[in-house]
């Protein structure tokens, strides 16, 4: 009995025993050079853990957050395709692995980190600037009834959050542009003393506020409507305007070749500066719900009577051709403007007549 009791004992103990060694060879051990973080004079170390690129990446996130700041992507590639940075005298000196893990060891100038921290953070700063100025211009502008170039001054912000770290949330491209669609949002068009058989129309763009809705001044609005060339095909023309100091704009076509009847839009024209293309696209979404139609149809200004069209053709040399391809293209235009044409044949006189 004792025997067994003896022979029990011992099997769990070496049982207990196999467990912990068991434990500690699945811990990943790193090598002792890991703690180095100081070398020789004028140098700094960075390490990095992981598998497959996940310790260049991991290297790569210590140096960015010594220097404080995100770096060039181009940088990361560097590191992963030649083992160095040149720019911050930067190269990998240890290479650790133990089946899939792998711990890398970098040392860098001490002196080109802390000239691209300096870089860096002055670069940042002058972006900071450079939009809070924006913003004071956007803010001014706004106080003026002068929406467009608030939405303007903002998209321009984003555009230069967007050329590198700013730093601070509310400063971020996304959030910028976020507050430009606020001031797009309640811009409304109205239409007043209107003459649809002219085409004519009084376009007024206003902000729609809970309790007053200011004109918005000196903002730019295209007109787009259907028109023929000179070959008789539909073509869409656009026509551009300014609401001024007034905040109207009076429109009288100008373009004898316009649809005689049809409907002419008016839109906000604002350019929107390079920006990712999500960005882009919120933007023009935005701008596409600030438009308005007028429909319109043309009265003939000749009244309900035909024209007269006699019409000849000849050749280069003065001769008298039987075609009428140009009477034929004339008459079809003319109807399609709601003109009617009247064939008239003249009798050609004399040349002992006309002497």
């Amino acid at each position: 009995m004792k025997k067994r009791l003896l022979l029990l004992m011992i099997m769990i103990s070496l049982l207990l025993v196999s467990c912990r060694s068991a434990k500690e060879l699945s811990v990943f051990q790193t090598p002792s050079w890991t703690d180095t973080v100081e070398g020789r004079a004028n140098q700094v170390f960075f390490h990095g853990e992981g598998r497959g690129l996940d310790p260049y990446r991991a290297l790569f996130a210590r140096i960015e957050e010594a220097i404080g700041s995100e770096l060039d992507r181009r940088y990361l590639g560097e590191l992963i395709d030649t083992g160095r940075i040149e720019d911050l005298g930067l190269m990998i000196t240890n290479q650790y692995r133990t089946g899939e893990e792998i711990v890398l060891q970098a040392r860098a100038s001490e002196e080109l980190v802390d000239r691209l921290r300096t870089t860096l953070a002055k670069e940042r700063q002058d972006r900071i600037d450079q939009i809070e100025e924006l913003l004071r211009q956007a803010n001014l502008a706004y106080k003026a009834n002068d929406d467009t170039k608030t939405i303007t001054r903002y998209l321009e912000a984003a555009m230069v959050a967007s050329s590198g770290p700013v730093g601070e949330k509310r400063y971020e491209p996304e959030v910028l542009v976020a507050e430009a669609i606020r001031y797009i949002e309640p811009l409304e068009f109205f239409l007043t003393r209107s003459e649809r058989s002219y085409a004519r129309t009084t376009v007024i763009l206003r902000r729609r506020t809970r309790l007053l809705a200011p004109r918005v001044l000196h903002a730019s609005i295209s007109a787009t409507y259907e028109a023929y060339n000179a070959l008789g095909a539909l073509y869409e023309d656009t026509l551009y305007f300014n609401s001024h100091e007034t905040g109207q704009l009076f429109f009288d076509p100008l373009n004898a070749a316009m649809k005689r009847e049809g409907v002419i839009t008016f839109f906000l024209d604002l350019e929107i500066p390079p920006l990712a293309q999500d960005l882009v696209l919120q933007v023009e979404e935005a701008l596409k719900k600030v438009s308005i139609e007028f429909p319109y149809a043309l009265s003939n200004a000749l009244g309900p009577g035909s024209i007269g069209l006699s019409l000849e053709e000849y050749s280069i040399s003065g001769d008298l051709l039987p075609s009428s391809y140009a009477k034929t293209a004339f008459s079809e235009g003319s109807k399609r403007d709601g003109i009617p044409i009247l064939d008239v044949v003249l009798e050609r006189a004399a040349e002992s007549e006309l002497e």
